[in-house]
Order: structure tokens, then C-alpha cells, then sequence
């Protein structure tokens, strides 16, 4: 009975198909095999085409390095190195073959499956081999990717042999009917072998058609001297020798000087004795080994194994151990130290390695080091390209492998509207979705941007009427951008009775002292002057402004300070004349000629004006070009109107393109206004920009239009 699943996918999210998913699911693990009993049914030869077709299929994809590897679900690429099954024949990277298999490996079961097909395999991959197996790695420029180019070195298989033949097991015991030869299968009996071995003992291994295996009946094995026994099977060799003294004694009575050995003991080594220990003097001819050996008395002098000679009296046996020192070289080779002679231990130097580990990244820094090869056993540790993992390998040259972690979960977006199926390679990012994020904004604005992945959305750009910190202003801005400062002086009252300069500003305005001068009036009349202290008593100090005092006639003033000034004001006020500033020669001649002219009634010259502060050049074109001078000299009156009200430091203005005496008039004029002036492009479209500064420029006197009624 057959019919169609009614589709459920429309209530579903959208869902993206990953190409390792079917194939995963498939090779889980191996299928279960199920004998059929009775006649078997012909098999129809399968077509050559398809055969032909999968090869074409699994060849393209190699060569356009589009198949995927199955552990890490990544393409492979032309020049990485790959392993492929001798049964499923999936391709894979080699680097995470060993990875899979080291760590099946790692069991009791000795052996590892494939990834594809879970076919055991009991040897770790490790050479990179074409598909017939001639050439290691084989060169990416091939014609085939991973291929050597060459004719396939595999043996063709011939077809089935049509003989008949009889079958028999291994051992020749038993005999099957006859078969056609391509069904002949080799099969072992129930019987025994029972050969008789070398030894004796009859083969105890199964049916069996090579040599019969060595003899494992356990018997008792004894070494040359007889001392020591042990259990061991029959094809074990005769223990050598076990190292003990030789038991044996030698027919004077002496004990065998040998060890352990085979064969008869050698002779009396004290019958051949002919010097004294020391070698120097020759004995009295003795009879038998059991005479007594006679020492000279004198120094031994016998070499030592360290050079040193011996210092003893001619004695027997073998030299006391030498209590002096010598130079030795060092674990490294590179010092030489002093030690004991008598000690068996490596001396080592104090001097550190320098040498770098094969990573590149740490030097070895062991004290007398002695390694010929530089292998750096620390733990990678640096960061995958997942950005989530560290790499577990020992610290190594370049580029670290990708992440093999793999999730069986789903990947989904932000919404859940798009989906990644499982597998999924770690480091995959989210699927872009294309829908508008369904997230509520704090603000309470809707929402203008696609599904994201991040924590926070991006700022709500609506735009709102927002106040400045001070209140002085308000103006559209952002919704994300709730404070901001105009510029403008604060203006806000102190407790100190100042209004605050600082510029707009968020923080309270006592939370910075006050630096501006004490309005508070002195007893001379001037203010204070000194730091703002609030309700506090002024603190006594001299006051630096500066009065001006005068000559009884008027005619001469001098600039003191306020406290000398004050004394000389009040001593004119008490008509102390004294001590007001005393009138010079010049002064007495005025007034002497200004008494000698009221008696003979002669009018005085009156007094020349004071200087113009116009060039030339200003005064000469405000007689022959007063209207234009005088425009000019209206926009200078307003510009510096304007910075002297403005709360910005100076204030701007572009005068319309002129030439060049025009422009040299600006600047003439513009000097007596204490204005900066620059000119700005090129010729014909040159103009002037004239700035003001608050404070410095001023409006002179007289004006242009006086000029001509000034006398020159």
C-alpha cells in the first residue's frame, strides 16, 4: 500500500538542507547481514554504467573541490592530503582520519571505525598515497586531483574459474565434495594437528596449513649454574646466565672467580701469581696457589679508572676508591667540572639553554641541557578560528587546524525564522535572515533594521526634541542621545553669588570651585580681586590695582599702587601738597607763560589733536572713494558690534570678491580696527575674510567721514 505523507512544511520554519545530513544519518553505523536460507536467487550484474557514473560523479567533485570531508564537514581542496576507504571509498583529510582514529583508538577494541562505511581498521593512517597506492604524495597539478596520473596499479580480478575441484582443510584431514574452483572456500577441520614437534611435545594448535607454531607447553628451565629455576614454555631458549657467583670450587678449594657460566671452570687464577700486587718485584717461585703472595711494601702506584694512581702499600685485591677530585665535562658537553672521583653521577653545569623549540615560540631555558632535538611538549592553547575553542595539539609552527567540534543541534537566527540542520561545523555563523527584528526597544520606537544576532539592537536613530544640560536650547537629535551640551555658558547662580562660566555642562556647578575674582568692595574703594572665597571675611592682602596721581597743575600723572595712591588722594584732600606728586621745570614754565599771557591778554596756542590711526592710504580713499570706504567701514563697525555680544571668542566675516587695491584698503583699514584679515582664493574671485575678537578689537575715532574735517 502506498500513498503520500500530507505536507506539514507550510507551518514549519524555513529550513536549509546540509549536504552532510542525509549522508550522516546513513552511515551511522554498519547494517546487520541476514543470510537467506533456500536457493539463492541469480544476481543480476549491475550496469558498468553506473559504476562509470559514480566514479565521474566523485572524480568532479575532487577536481572542483566541491566534495566534503565527513569528520569536519569542509570542503576538500586540492592541496591537502586525503585518505580514502578501501571500501566505501569516501575521501577524507587525512589530518582528521588520524584525529578519528587516535581517539577510537583510545578503547579496549584495538581498532577504529570508518567514518563512512564502520568498517574496522586496525593500523592509524599515515602516509599520503595516490588512489592506487604507487606514489606518495602525489602532486596537486595532476590532471585528477589526489590522483598520480599514471595507470592504475591495481590488479584486475579475472572471471570466475568453471573447475572442479576437491576441497580439503588445512591439516589434509578431512575432504569436502568436489565444487566449481570460484566456490571453493578455505576451511579449517575439527580435528587437531598432533604433529610431533622438535622438542618432543605434540602440536597442540587447531587445523593449520604453514608450519606448525612453536611449542607453548610450559616446563621448568634452569640457569648454568643451577641456582635459579622458572616456568617457562618449551620454545623459550635456555636462560643465559643469571649473574650470581659461580657456586662451583676449583680443585685447590678456591672458589670459581667467574660468574654464572657454561662449560668448566678456568684454573686457579693464584697459581699463576709470579710479582708482588703491585707488579714491580718478582716472587720466590711458589708451589702451589695456596702459598702466600708477598707485597713489597712501596706504593701501589696502579692506575685508577679515573687516572689518579693508587697511594696505598703494595696490597691484594682491588684498589680503595679514590678520595681525590677531577675535571669531568658536564651533561652538555660545554664546562668542565670538578667532582669526586669516587662519584658515578653526571656532574652538571649551572649554564641555561638558549636554543628555540621547534615551535618558534619558547626557548628551552634547561639548565645543562642535553637534547639533540628541541620538541616543545607545552599545549598549544592559542584560539581557534571558531573563536570558541583553544588548540589541544603541542605548540606548533603556523596556522593552527580547524575546529573538529561539531554541534547536533540547530543553528537558528535571532527570530528562529531560519534554520542550519545538524551537523554543524563549530565556528558556523548564524543564517542570515532578511525579516525585520522582533525585538522591543526600550524607548518603545518600532523597529527599522533586519534580524541580527547581537546581544543589543543598533541605537534608535528617531529623531527628538532633546534639551540641552543647562535648558538653554533644545534641538532634534536622536532618540539614543540624551545629553548633550550647547556651548553657551552655564549662567546658572552660585551659592557664592557668581553665575557659573563653565559651558553647558551635566555635572552641578558646585562640583568645581570658583575661580573668579571677589566682588567684594575694600576701604580704598576697589574690589577685592582676590580668588573667590564665598561668605568668608576678605583675607588681608595689597590691593594690586592702580590709581593715578597727579601735579598740583595737572600737567604730569604717574600710575602707583592702590595703597600708595590712596595716601598721596588723602593727603590732597588735607592740602598736604608735600606729598602729592611735586610739579617739574616744564610745569613752572606753563604757568609762568600762561600768568605772563593773562597780563598782556594773548590767547594761548591751543593744544594739537590727537594722531589719526589711519595709513595713507585710508585717509586718501576716504576723500576720493568716501562711499566705498565708508561700506567698508560699516561692516568693520558691525562685525566688532557683534564679537563684543557674542558669547564665541570671535566672530567672522567674508567681504565680496575685489582687487587687489581694494583688497589693500581692507587691510589698511582693518588694522586700525585691531582685526585680523587673510585672503582666499585665486584671482578674479580673491576675497577678504576680516575676524574679530572679543575683547581686542575696537571702533577707532575719528571716524572716515571726519577725516576731511580733521586738520592733517
Amino acid at each position: 500500500m502506498t500513498g503520500e505523507t500530507p505536507n506539514t512544511s507550510a507551518a514549519q520554519p524555513a529550513r536549509r538542507q546540509n549536504p552532510n545530513q542525509r549522508r550522516y544519518y546513513q552511515n551511522r553505523g554498519p547494517r546487520p547481514h541476514y543470510r537467506r536460507q533456500g536457493p539463492r536467487r541469480q544476481q543480476q550484474p549491475q550496469p558498468a554504467e553506473n559504476e562509470r557514473d559514480q566514479k565521474a560523479m566523485l572524480q568532479e567533485a575532487l577536481d572542483s573541490e566541491n566534495h566534503e570531508c565527513l569528520v569536519c564537514c569542509a570542503k576538500i581542496r586540492r592541496p591537502v592530503a586525503v585518505w580514502s576507504c578501501n571500501i566505501c571509498f569516501q575521501v577524507m583529510h587525512l589530518f582528521c582520519v588520524k584525529k578519528w582514529a587516535t581517539a577510537a583508538m583510545q578503547g579496549e577494541v584495538g581498532t577504529w571505525p570508518c567514518p563512512g562505511c564502520r568498517n574496522p581498521f586496525s593500523s592509524l593512517p599515515r602516509n599520503y598515497v595516490c588512489f592506487c597506492g604507487r606514489r606518495r604524495d602525489p602532486s596537486p597539478r595532476s590532471h585528477s586531483a589526489h590522483s598520480c596520473g599514471d595507470s592504475c596499479a591495481r590488479p584486475r580480478s579475472c572471471p570466475p574459474c568453471q573447475a572442479v575441484v576437491r576441497s580439503t582443510c588445512l591439516c589434509l584431514k578431512e575432504e569436502r565434495p568436489p565444487l566449481p574452483c570460484h566456490r571453493v572456500e578455505v576451511f579449517c577441520c575439527e580435528q587437531g594437528c598432533q604433529k610431533r614437534l622438535e622438542c618432543g611435545h605434540m602440536c597442540e594448535a587447531g587445523c593449520h596449513a604453514a608450519a606448525c607454531p612453536p611449542c607453548t607447553r610450559i616446563v621448568e628451565k634452569v640457569c648454568p649454574c643451577g641456582q635459579h629455576r622458572q616456568m617457562l614454555a618449551c620454545s623459550t631458549p635456555v636462560l643465559g646466565s643469571c649473574g650470581a657467583p659461580c657456586p662451583h670450587k676449583l680443585p685447590c678449594d678456591h672458589p670459581c672467580p667467574l660468574r654464572c657460566h657454561e662449560g668448566s671452570c678456568p684454573v686457579c687464577p693464584r697459581s699463576l701469581i709470579t710479582h708482588c700486587p703491585c707488579g714491580r718485584n718478582v716472587l720466590p717461585p711458589r708451589s702451589s696457589c695456596k702459598d702466600p703472595v708477598i707485597c713489597c711494601g712501596a706504593v701501589c702506584d696502579k692506575p685508577r679508572p679515573c687516572g689518579h694512581p693508587c697511594k696505598e702499600k703494595c696490597h691484594e685485591g682491588d684498589c680503595p676508591p679514590c678520595t681525590l677530585s677531577g675535571k669531568r665535562k658536564c651533561r652538555c658537553g660545554r664546562s668542565d667540572v670538578s667532582v669526586p672521583c669516587q662519584s658515578d653521577q653526571v656532574p652538571v653545569c649551572q649554564k641555561r639553554c638558549q636554543a628555540s623549540f621547534e615551535c618558534g615560540r619558547h626557548k628551552c631555558q634547561q639548565t645543562c641541557c642535553d637534547f639533540t632535538e628541541h620538541i616543545c611538549l607545552r599545549p598549544c592553547g592559542r584560539r581557534l578560528t571558531c573563536g570558541l575553542h583553544r588548540c589541544d595539539m603541542p605548540c606548533h609552527r603556523g596556522q593552527c587546524p580547524r575546529c573538529t567540534n561539531t554541534s547536533f543541534e540547530e543553528l537558528r537566527c535571532a527570530c528562529g525564522s531560519e534554520v542550519i540542520e545538524p551537523p554543524v561545523p563549530c565556528g558556523t555563523a548564524p543564517p542570515a535572515c532578511r525579516r525585520p527584528c522582533i525585538r522591543v526597544r526600550p524607548c518603545g520606537h518600532d523597529t527599522f533594521h533586519e534580524c541580527h544576532i547581537e546581544d543589543e539592537c543598533p541605537p534608535c536613530a528617531v529623531l527628538e526634541l532633546q534639551p540641552c544640560h543647562g535648558g538653554h536650547e533644545t534641538r532634534h537629535l536622536p532618540c539614543h542621545i540624551k545629553d548633550y551640551s550647547c556651548g553657551l555658558k552655564c549662567g546658572q547662580l552660585k551659592p557664592c553669588g557668581h553665575n557659573c562660566d563653565r559651558p553647558c555642562h551635566k555635572d552641578p556647578c558646585e562640583s568645581k570651585p570658583c575661580q573668579l575674582p571677589c566682588p567684594v568692595e575694600r576701604g580704598c574703594g576697589h574690589p577685592c580681586s582676590m580668588p573667590c572665597h564665598g561668605d568668608a571675611e576678605c583675607p588681608p592682602s595689597s590691593c594690586p590695582h592702580k590709581v593715578t596721581t597727579h601735579c598740583p597743575c595737572g600737567r604730569l600723572s604717574e600710575s602707583r599702587p592702590c595703597s600708595i595712591g590712596a595716601t598721596l588722594y588723602r593727603a590732597m584732600r588735607n592740602m598736604t601738597v608735600e606729598e602729592s606728586l611735586p610739579c617739574d621745570d616744564e610745569c613752572r614754565r606753563l604757568e609762568r607763560n600762561r600768568k605772563l599771557a593773562e597780563a598782556l591778554g594773548v590767547q594761548p596756542r591751543p593744544a594739537q589733536p590727537p594722531p589719526v590711526p589711519y595709513t595713507d592710504l585710508v585717509k586718501e580713499w576716504a576723500r576720493t572713494r568716501a562711499h566705498f570706504a565708508q561700506d567698508v567701514e560699516r561692516q568693520l563697525i558691525e562685525l566688532v558690534k557683534r564679537a563684543q555680544s557674542s558669547h564665541r571668542p570671535s566672530e567672522s566675516y567674508a567681504f565680496k570678491c575685489m582687487r587687489r587695491e581694494e583688497r589693500h584698503f581692507v587691510h589698511d583699514l582693518a588694522e586700525a580696527f585691531h582685526i585680523q584679515t587673510a585672503s582666499y582664493d585665486e584671482e578674479p574671485r580673491k576675497n577678504v575674510v576680516a575676524t574679530a575678537k572679543r575683547g581686542v578689537s575696537v571702533v577707532p575715532e575719528p571716524r572716515l567721514a571726519q577725516l576731511g574735517r580733521v586738520a592733517p
